[in-house]
C-alpha cells in the first residue's frame, strides 16, 4: 500500500482539471479549496468531489472549516 498524500491546490474553478488525477481513489488525497473565493464555485467543487468520491468508493472527511478535504480511498477502510 501507498501511504503517500497526493495534494490537490485549488484556487479557482478554472483548476476543476485537477480532479482528472488517477490518484484519487488509489491514495490519500488532500483537496485545499481556501483559494476559491466564490461561493459558488466551492460549491460546485465539492459537488464534483463528491461524485467522484462515491463513483470510487472513497470517503471525504473536511479537516479543517475553511475548505480543506481528506478523500481516503476504500482500500484504507481495511486497516
Amino acid at each position: 500500500m501507498n501511504d503517500e498524500l497526493e495534494i490537490l491546490i485549488m484556487n479557482s474553478i478554472d483548476d476543476i482539471y485537477k480532479l482528472n488525477s488517477s490518484k484519487i481513489g488509489e491514495k490519500n488525497t488532500s483537496l485545499d479549496i481556501r483559494g476559491v473565493t466564490k461561493k459558488e464555485d466551492r460549491q460546485r467543487i465539492i459537488d464534483v468531489v463528491t461524485g467522484l468520491a462515491l463513483g470510487k468508493k472513497c470517503k471525504i472527511k473536511k479537516i479543517n472549516t475553511n475548505g480543506v478535504f481528506l478523500i481516503i480511498p476504500p482500500i484504507q477502510d481495511m486497516i
